[in-house]
């Protein structure tokens, strides 16, 4: 699944607009690979679905 970040852009976490490939869900939260280059759990309704 692909989803954007509509939050603000957060140095080596997150990019406003950018588009995150979802590694998993877990606990209905979403882990994501970060800006940091690493993987961590963010909540869903900061996101936007692009692609299912």
């Amino acid at each position: 699944m692909k989803v954007k970040w509509t939050g603000e852009t957060q140095f080596l976490m997150l990019t406003k607009n950018k588009v995150y490939d979802v590694i998993s869900i877990e606990k209905n939260w979403y882990r994501i690979k970060d800006d940091s280059g690493e993987d961590y759990l963010y909540p869903p309704e900061k996101f936007e679905t692009i692609e299912e």
